[in-house]
């Protein structure tokens, strides 16, 4: 190596310690990563040692732009081995911040969306499911997994990012869906109630295809308010001409004891059924 060669090379080495230090600034951290990437696979080992390096305060955008560097240089194997180490952390703030790593690593993991990346996220999904881990899974569009996702529905922490997967599979979650709606296991908190709120919210949303109403039926009579208005609300879009009357005539016993939202939300249910009721007899009129 010529001295102008080793120059050179000293002064890239600095540059990219630089850059990997200015990774936890807030103000310069997300410019340091399209810098890192420059360096290419020569950056690798660095933001692994970053990566892998142990942060007791919590504190985690640090790492989780490694992740972003790692997953720009394609360096799938270095996230494959971060997920598939053991993480014996005790301490509640160090497991907070290092959860947020691991869904982060995930995400970026599901990428590749080969069979062992999709085998290690369904894996740590029955196991200890978290965001990122469940929205990576979920790219894979698998059937197999919805039922995992119907699962995570009871995690308030997670039903936002569970129900944009069930979304993404469209009519295919509809038996799961409703075997969860239909669950005859009582409700007895409020992470079930949520559970099937969410559930009967998902089914509400479909579209497509036809839904048998008959087992959801008995949700109207559900202690839990805003399950009896769904439930009706399903029987207004998917049921028999005689189960939309029962649905309403439910809409109607439940509507006085609502709060004003409620009251507005089973107003628009009432509303379109009835809209729908006089379309039905204008166009009996017009084929008379």
């Amino acid at each position: 190596m010529t001295i102008s060669q080793e120059i050179s090379s000293s002064a890239a080495a600095r540059t990219l310690e630089d850059a990997i230090a200015r990774l936890q600034s807030p103000q310069e951290g997300a410019q340091s990563v399209v810098d890192i990437v420059r360096f290419g696979p020569q950056a690798i080992p660095a933001l692994r040692g970053l990566l892998f390096g142990r942060d007791r305060s919590g504190l985690h955008q640090a790492r989780c732009r490694a992740i972003d560097a790692l997953a720009a240089l394609k360096a799938y194997d270095v996230l494959d081995e971060f997920l598939r180490r053991e993480r014996p952390i005790g301490d509640p703030t160090e497991e907070l911040g290092e959860d947020v790593v691991v869904s982060a690593a995930a995400r970026a993991l599901a990428r590749r969306h080969d069979k062992a990346s999709f085998a290690l996220l369904e894996g740590m999904a029955r196991r200890r499911p978290l965001a990122g881990i469940l929205a990576g899974l979920g790219s894979y569009k698998r059937l197999r997994t919805i039922p995992i996702f119907v699962k995570a529905l009871a995690e308030d922490e997670l039903r936002f990012t569970v129900e944009a997967v069930l979304r993404s599979f469209g009519s295919r979650a509809r038996p799961h869906l409703l075997a969860a709606a239909c669950d005859p296991a009582p409700d007895v908190c409020e992470s079930d109630f949520r559970k099937r709120r969410s559930v009967l919210g998902l089914l509400g949303e479909m579209r497509k295809g036809s839904l048998n109403w008959t087992c959801l039926k008995p949700l109207m009579a559900s202690s839990d308010l805003e399950t009896a208005i769904l439930a009706a609300g399903l029987g207004l879009k998917f049921g028999s001409e005689a189960e939309r009357q029962d649905a309403a005539h439910a809409l109607r016993t439940l509507r006085p004891q609502a709060d004003w939202l409620r009251r507005m939300q089973i107003d628009q249910y009432l509303q379109r059924f009835e809209a729908k009721g006089v379309r039905g007899r204008q166009s009996i009129v017009r084929r008379a």
